[in-house]
């Protein structure tokens, strides 16, 4: 299952969930590479294709930041797009679906913990 996560915080996924997202940021560019579509995981708010690189990026980012080893860099995937419908080019993710996905579909505990760490840090900042 093609699941970047997209809109939930990089910092807020647990290790496991981290690094799937990151394999399948290359998965999703493959798929991409050979013109296979992808609208199912667009319509189910699994992956926003405008987005694909700088998610794939925030979550390297995040990666390093936790101490793993981040070594492969994701081209650029605009070339690979354009056999895309429009509407699913544009399709942006519901923010509340995949939130909901992960903290009470998936029941990832740590997820939530660190979800609710990263709330915390925003409310304490003023957001």
């Amino acid at each position: 299952m093609v699941n970047q996560f997209p809109h939930y915080p990089a910092v807020a996924l647990c290790q496991k969930h981290l690094g799937s997202a990151h394999v399948e940021s290359h998965m999703l560019l493959g798929s991409l590479k050979r013109k296979r579509q992808i609208t199912k995981h667009v319509e189910y708010d699994q992956v926003e294709v405008d987005t694909i690189k700088e998610r794939h990026d925030e979550i390297a980012k995040e990666m390093i930041s936790r101490g793993y080893n981040h070594k492969s860099d994701l081209e650029d995937v605009s070339p690979h797009i354009k056999h895309l419908p429009k509407d699913i080019l544009q399709k942006k993710a519901n923010r509340g679906n995949v939130i909901h996905y992960l903290l009470y579909v998936k029941h990832c505990p740590e997820c939530r913990k660190r979800f609710a760490i990263y709330l915390r840090r925003l409310i304490e900042l003023g957001y």
